[in-house]
């Protein structure tokens, strides 16, 4: 059969065919969903330093406004479709445009009808936003989620005179760096006051003081998050919230008097991820106050020893022992980044062993050139390590190392062969052991960046689908470094026997 050569009148009926414009209602009305959802709140998908030196792109901010804005189909479409107009985002950085952006939000707020909403307000402006506040709170009883990225002293201004929210589940406040100096007080600083969120779950602050937000109903909350505090206001937050679930404190500070009263219970917090930029006295600051029956998951990091390049103390490790002790709690994973000694050293062993629940056990440290890393070659040649990692531990399905390599690939390969030997001994274990390194530019020699050609060889002729599973990722890229490896000794080779 001959084949009839392609007209241009077929090229017109095939541009006819895949026009968006004349796709089905229910998949034009998919479609937008999925665009919208995708810049439900910009404001919260990240957290920035400095929330006013970002921009965000027109499609971040208004997404329904550009679609329903393509042809009168697409703007009929949407404008039935309220639950595409449910979030509106207001970023303004000039006065200018402070009244097309009243027009515009009106116009939005109308469109989500009588459906929750979630608004994120941002903008570095003082003194100009009451009308758009006023907008706002017009509508609070519809509130589910509020993202506010101003000054504290806007808050101020945006809360006064607000009486009730009575649906409002998620509040994310965000404030200007230039009012959490660390040498101000959080007494100084202005307060944020919520009255009567009577369902408030989820509250998260960048940039403020907890001691700085004022709540009145805390029986609802089950996730808090803040990037700084002291050790004192951690330990109030966790004893109003007796129903949190999920706490985490970064950039922590001694607080300056220590909190003496007795110990505090909380029977509901499943996740404890603490982080201090100070000292490592923060870790017994707040754990030798606490008993959490119900923990399953803690994260500490230690930042102050992962970014130092002098001397430092060890992680105080007694008293994480401890904590886990008194509160007898079902633990499942276990992470932690910073310096100690050695791991699996008396007191780390003691850890481990109040600790027959978990499931993952996580170590990480940052100071590549550091002389008293833990992660070097006595860690991963000494027997003891897979003795107490596998035996020890019955539960134990994930063990992973995360940082800059300072090891060498031979006492990583003498590690594995134990551990592989180890787990594959017992017939219904099963255990992921997971290497993510970080490259370093300014440390790296010549082929420092792959495994070398004998380990490798070694490590691809393992079983790794018995017992034990094996991956070396780069943290930075995700590529699998043994694979990696192979491929960058096997075209050495090639190169090398080129006649």
């Amino acid at each position: 059969m001959q084949e009839r050569p392609i007209s241009q009148d077929d090229g017109e009926l095939a541009n006819e065919a895949v026009n968006p414009s004349n796709l089905p209602l229910e998949i034009l009305a998919t479609i937008f969903t999925h665009c919208v959802e995708a810049h439900s709140n910009p404001f919260t998908h990240k957290i920035f330093d400095n929330y006013y030196q970002v921009s965000f792109s027109k499609f971040d901010c208004s997404a329904p406004l550009i679609l329903s804005g393509v042809c009168q189909r697409w703007r009929d479409i949407m404008l039935n479709l309220p639950e595409l107009w449910t979030s509106p985002n207001v970023y303004l950085n000039s006065a200018s445009k402070l009244p097309l952006q009243q027009e515009i939000l009106e116009s939005w707020l109308d469109n989500s009808r009588t459906l929750p909403l979630h608004i994120g307000l941002c903008s570095e402006l003082e003194g100009i936003l009451e009308p758009i506040f006023d907008q706002v709170k017009a509508r609070s009883s519809r509130w589910e989620t509020l993202c506010l990225v101003m000054s504290p002293r806007n808050y101020a201004r945006f809360l006064r005179g607000l009486t009730s929210t009575p649906f409002l589940k998620s509040l994310h406040l965000n404030a200007s760096q230039d009012d959490t100096r660390p040498n101000v007080t959080s007494e100084e600083l202005p307060k944020v006051a919520l009255q009567k969120s009577v369902r408030l779950e989820e509250l998260y602050i960048h940039g403020l003081w907890p001691s700085q937000v004022e709540i009145s109903i805390w029986d609802n909350l089950t996730v808090f998050w803040t990037d700084h505090g002291t050790t004192n206001e951690v330990l109030e937050v966790l004893r109003q919230a007796k129903y949190l679930k999920n706490g985490t404190f970064h950039g922590l500070y001694p607080s300056h008097e220590q909190n003496t009263a007795s110990l505090s219970r909380n029977k509901s917090l499943e996740y404890l991820e603490l982080q201090t930029v100070f000292t490592s006295l923060i870790l017994e600051l707040v754990l030798d106050r606490l008993i959490l029956p119900s923990l399953k998951k803690f994260i500490y990091i230690d930042e102050k020893f992962i970014f130092s390049t002098g001397d430092s103390t060890s992680m105080p490790l007694a008293h994480l022992r401890l904590f886990f002790d008194r509160s007898r709690c079902e633990l499942q994973e276990l992470v932690i980044k910073g310096h100690f000694l050695n791991p699996l050293n008396h007191e780390a062993v003691e850890v481990l062993q109040c600790l027959p629940s978990l499931r993952q056990l996580s170590l990480g440290s940052s100071r590549r050139r550091s002389l008293d890393r833990w992660d070097a070659d006595e860690f991963f040649t000494n027997p003891a390590t897979c003795v107490t990692l596998f035996e020890s531990l019955p539960q134990l399905e994930v063990f992973r190392v995360s940082g800059a390599r300072t090891f060498s690939w031979d006492a990583l390969l003498a590690f594995l062969r134990l551990a592989y030997s180890t787990v594959t001994a017992q017939a219904s274990r099963r255990v992921c052991i997971e290497l993510e390194l970080e490259s370093d530019a300014q440390y790296a020699q010549p082929g420092e960046a792959h495994i070398s050609r004998d380990v490798a060889l070694q490590l691809a002729e393992m079983d790794w689908e018995l017992n034990v599973s094996l991956s070396i990722r780069d943290k930075t890229s995700g590529d699998d470094l043994l694979q990696v490896s192979l491929t960058h000794h096997d075209s050495i080779t090639s190169t090398l026997y080129q006649p």
